[in-house]
């Protein structure tokens, strides 16, 4: 090692390959020397006091009273950190979740399914050919008409209007003629199947768009609480709409056949006897639904009476609800412990609740009412007898009725749901042109039949769009940890 006094010191190492390195010890010394912002210790200040370490070094280079200050403040800081961790981590932890409501236009909506029953739903030729006969003529008797009527009431209906009396001479009569009567296996379900009117007597002219369609060869046949009615599965056939307004849906000329319709007698013995409320007038119901779900659960029916002209305009909205997996509740599919009958259905939550209600009469009194025989054609149907005494055991004495009630969560949201909201407006009469259109069409359909049976119905979109309400996550991890109190600046 060497050193002059005209040049700076250099430390110079042997290694043990040879080679040397030097170190720059003056510039070392000097840096450890210095003073101002060089120096390592100002730095290490300046450092602390550009950003929000203030706490510590304050705690660090405090005194006496500051020392204990600074220390308070800091454990406040930190208890107040660890609170606000737990109240983004709870909030994370319970899944919160959002609704977003859209507004989507479309060029083309698929027109619903929908159900039409008529307010009659026995006629006359029915029953003449059953007291006509061979081996039931004469047996069918008034009794028996109103024993039936009862069988497609609602329950509480049934309850609150029904006459113990009419009730047993009724189930007489019944019993009676099942046991004569051997053209088919004379029931509930036989007879509704067969009393009402062929969809070809009820539904005289269909057409979507102008255009005229055979719609009873689309429809099936449903039993609801209003007897025997059509569904006519518009979506089958991919019938779409796609202009708004009345011009551009489905219109459908009923008739009610009231001649054919047979009247309930509801007095005898000069005593009235209590009507029920669904033979209360003549027209038809009509139920505007999602094809997958059944009609009688939906409680929204709409009504036309005839020689009445209904315009039905509907907007549709739409539902998307998260899974468990993404922090909902919805379902696909039937709860694993539904009956197996049940996995014939599309699952929905009305389906569901429905299907609900039919077991609990079935668990109570083996039978389930006509209203909610769903899924499976060979159950027992309650007569309504059964139905009557039953409901004399589970009402109390204030009259209110202790009906089914399903367990909380047993029937999830669906997790696409589609709702129809319909708003009806009526007109009254048929213009001279009508009548001559329809008269054309068929010289059996006079003026005085048309006033007093036809019924003419028109279901359309309001507007080209509809309303999508989707669930959604409200929060992720990555917002929790970027939120501004977990921002370290």
């Amino acid at each position: 090692m060497s050193t002059t006094t005209n040049e700076p010191c250099r430390f110079q190492a042997r290694l043990v390959g040879g080679n040397f390195i030097e170190l720059p010890v003056e510039q070392l010394r000097r840096i450890a020397n210095a003073s101002g912002v060089d120096s390592i210790e100002q730095e290490t200040k300046h450092f602390s006091y550009s950003t929000t370490l203030h706490g510590p070094l304050r705690l660090y280079k405090g005194k006496g009273y500051g020392k204990i200050f600074w220390c308070s403040v800091m454990c406040s800081a930190a208890i107040f950190l660890s609170l606000q961790i737990n109240i983004l981590v709870a909030y994370f932890i319970s899944h919160p979740t959002a609704t977003s409501v859209t507004f989507v236009p479309a060029e083309m909506l698929i027109l619903p399914a929908v159900t039409v029953c008529n307010y009659n739903p026995i006629t006359k030729n029915y029953v003449r050919y059953l007291n006509e006969s061979s081996s039931g003529a004469g047996y069918f008797t008034n009794d028996l008409l109103r024993y039936m009527t009862m069988a497609y009431s609602e329950v509480e209906d049934l309850y609150l209007h029904a006459n113990n009396d009419t009730i047993e001479r009724g189930r007489q009569a019944y019993e009676y003629f099942q046991s004569i009567f051997t053209e088919y296996p004379f029931n509930i379900e036989n007879f509704f199947a067969r009393a009402g009117f062929a969809c070809h007597e009820m539904l005289k002219i269909c057409s979507v768009g102008g255009t005229k369609l055979d719609c009873c060869a689309m429809s099936r046949k449903v039993l609801t609480d209003l007897g025997s009615c059509f569904v006519f599965s518009l979506n089958d056939m991919k019938l779409n709409q796609t202009q708004p307004g009345i011009f551009n849906g489905l219109q459908l000329i009923l008739d009610a056949g009231i001649n054919d319709a047979i009247a309930v007698n509801y007095a005898e013995e000069g005593n009235t006897l209590p009507i029920f409320s669904n033979n209360l007038e003549d027209g038809f119901r009509l139920y505007v639904r999602s094809e997958n779900e059944l009609a009688y659960s939906y409680t929204e029916g709409l009504s036309v009476s005839p020689a009445y002209r209904a315009y039905i305009a509907l907007n549709l909205e739409t539902f998307h609800f998260l899974t468990p997996d993404s922090w909902g509740n919805c379902t696909h599919t039937w709860p694993l412990k539904s009956p197996q009958r049940a996995f014939r259905l599309p699952y929905t939550a009305k389906n569901c609740a429905s299907l609900c209600q039919q077991i609990y009469y079935e668990q109570r009194i083996n039978c389930t009412p006509l209203l909610y025989s769903v899924g499976d054609a060979h159950l027992n149907t309650c007569t309504p007898s059964e139905l009557h005494a039953f409901m004399l055991q589970v009402a109390d004495r204030t009259n209110n009725i202790n009906g089914p009630e399903c367990a909380d969560n047993i029937c999830p949201t669906s997790c696409v749901t589609h709702e129809y909201k319909a708003s009806i407006t009526y007109g009254y009469g048929f213009s001279e042109s009508a009548m001559d259109w329809l008269t054309n069409i068929n010289n059996k359909w006079t003026q005085k039949y048309i006033k007093g049976n036809f019924a003419v119905v028109n279901i359309f979109y309001r507007e080209m769009s509809y309303l999508l309400n989707e669930q959604m996550q409200s929060t992720s991890l990555v917002d929790v940890l970027s939120n501004d109190n977990f921002d370290m600046k």
